[in-house]
């Protein structure tokens, strides 16, 4: 393993690391950050902050067990990490252009629909976190795995 100030400096001059952090950071951060706002969305079509918190909560909650269960389901398939990554980020924008759609007012509102579009999108971004930082391991051996996910931690 190597320490942590050539370690840090590796992940800052790797391509690859970017690619892999832009992906994390984009699909991970946006949701995370919108969750905390959801409710202003929400608002405008006339359910409460309540509600806006219950759909957060479950939406993270399940968020939390795919990231899980889509580790456990590469580590089956033995493989097949980039293709679960591109159908879970397809998947997860699709589902969130579904609920802008609906907060907007283009659907009608449907608190089910709310709610499912919500968990869908942060199932999704949620869980390829483990996955993301699975690859950034890989292409950054002999760096340690605290170095790298603490940069793209912080990254985010």
């Amino acid at each position: 393993r190597t320490e942590y100030k050539r370690g840090m400096l590796k992940c800052v001059r790797s391509r690859n690391f970017w690619l892999v952090t832009l992906i994390y950071t984009f699909f991970s951060g946006f949701i995370t950050s919108y969750l905390s706002v959801i409710g202003v969305d929400l608002a405008h079509i006339g359910l409460s902050q309540k509600t806006a918190g219950w759909v957060g909560f479950y939406g993270t909650l399940c968020g939390a067990v795919a990231g899980i269960t889509f580790a456990r389901v590469t580590d089956i398939l033995g493989g097949g990490m980039k293709q679960i990554i591109l159908l879970a980020c397809i998947v997860g924008t699709a589902s969130f252009y579904i609920f802008t759609m609906i907060a907007k007012g283009f659907f009608h509102q449907y608190l089910s629909l709310i709610y499912a579009t919500i968990i869908i999108t942060v199932l999704c971004s949620n869980g390829i976190v483990p996955l993301l930082f699975e690859i950034g391991a890989e292409l950054l051996y002999p760096v340690s795995e605290e170095v790298i996910a603490g940069m793209m931690v912080i990254i985010q």
